[in-house]
């Protein structure tokens, strides 16, 4: 079964809390969302090297705040590994938070992790409870 990584990206402004949340990982200055993201799960990813595919897709929707409050510049990136070479595990979900400072870096400041299980292996649709 090829590998097929599905990549969503959400950017937009949202409203920021109270308080500042702790960086997973900065990315270098001039850097995009997207590559920061990869360069965050870069030893999870698949290089598409192992059997000649790599799909994926990509969506950009930006969303913007609905009061007139100062917004910090944030985006969702969501990868979805498909045909995961895994006896329980047919499809892994990293779902990263980014957040762009002062200095117009961009840092993930969140990262969910869930996973659909091979059929007779547990829940088929994603969850974080592990496959058995």
């Amino acid at each position: 079964m090829a590998k097929k990584v599905t990549l969503i990206a959400f950017l937009g402004v949202l409203i920021n809390g109270a308080v500042q949340a702790k960086s997973l990982y900065v990315g270098q200055e001039g850097q995009k969302p997207i590559e920061v993201a990869i360069n965050f799960l870069r030893d999870v990813l698949p290089s598409g090297d192992e059997e000649g595919y790599l799909i994926s897709s990509l969506e950009y929707k930006r969303i913007f705040c609905k009061k007139l409050e100062i917004c910090p510049l944030q985006g969702q990136v969501i990868f979805t590994l498909d045909g995961l070479n895994d006896d329980s595990i047919v499809k892994k979900r990293y779902i990263l938070l980014l957040e762009q400072d002062v200095n117009q870096r961009w840092s993930v400041i969140k990262k969910d992790v869930d996973q659909a299980c091979r059929k007779g292996r547990g829940h088929l649709n994603f969850s974080k409870k592990p496959c058995q």
